[in-house]
């Protein structure tokens, strides 16, 4: 795993700006209405069909999707922005968020239109299904070709890795960020992480520690490849999980930082 603590000292210096600006005694005030908004919520939602071929072969997955609700309450210009890669999970994800129904968002109690995101999970076994014995056989091969620095039989170890379920799907995605670690980018590190978080707050499929460790890495990559926005909500699911007081307090530095960047109209 990434040392955050080490890599956070290379990240970036966010300063203050100057501190002698001040305002001007002169200036007259002026007085901006502020406008009530509320989010769309969830009238009718649902679930989608599992598709029929998947759920013989005993295949899992989830899809992430963004759309607009319009102000009656549907959706439209839904549009997957991830998934574990099914396209089948996917048209049926598409298929069943058109027929949802939303108290639409409100602006001063008006209906207007409203972007939402959600998760749709495909799961046959629940969260402790656990992995199959090939799977296993599998991963031990590639984790341990990764350690030995091992490329090439990393990639055939790959090739072999056919995930059946969730568990293995969040394994099989943090063995890419030690793969890509070696030999990939950063981009690809935080994808394959982003993968094996599966878009989650809490830890359903990975142990406890090695969530938060892997959320601790992503808020890392997130503020090195500046996804400020992705960073400040990795640090809200982190909060709720137990790190160590000194690496706590290093990131709070960095938060800070990035709630200045973001609120701050100074250059």
């Amino acid at each position: 795993m990434l040392n955050a603590i080490n890599i956070l000292g290379l990240i970036l210096a966010l300063g203050a700006g100057d501190e002698d600006a001040h305002l001007n005694d002169q200036a007259e005030s002026t007085q901006t209405s502020v406008e009530l908004f509320i989010g769309p919520k969830p009238k009718e939602l649902k679930a989608p069909r599992y598709p029929s071929r998947e759920q013989r072969l005993g295949k899992e997955g989830w899809v992430q999707l963004h759309f607009m609700i319009d102000p009656e309450g549907k959706p439209y210009e839904v549009v997957v922005t991830d998934s574990t890669g099914s396209e089948a999970f996917e048209r049926s994800a598409l298929k069943a968020v058109t027929r949802w129904t939303f108290e639409p968002a409100l602006m001063d109690g008006v209906p207007i239109d409203a972007g939402s995101n959600s998760k749709i999970k495909f799961s046959l076994s629940g969260p402790h299904g656990g992995a199959g014995r090939s799977f296993i056989r599998a991963i031990k091969r590639l984790n341990k070709s990764i350690s030995s620095d091992d490329r090439e039989g990393a990639d055939a170890a790959l090739v072999t890795l056919d995930v059946q379920n969730l568990y293995e799907d969040a394994y099989l995605n943090l063995a890419r960020f030690s793969y890509y670690l070696r030999w990939g980018s950063e981009r690809q590190q935080l994808n394959a992480l982003r993968r094996g978080i599966a878009h989650e707050s809490r830890a359903n499929y990975l142990p406890k520690k090695q969530f938060a460790t892997a959320l601790l890495s992503m808020f890392v990559l997130e503020v090195r490849l500046q996804d400020y926005a992705q960073a400040l909500m990795t640090w809200k699911k982190l909060e709720a999980h137990d790190i160590d007081e000194q690496e706590r307090a290093k990131l709070q530095n960095v938060v800070d930082d990035l709630v200045v960047l973001k609120e701050d109209d100074r250059s």
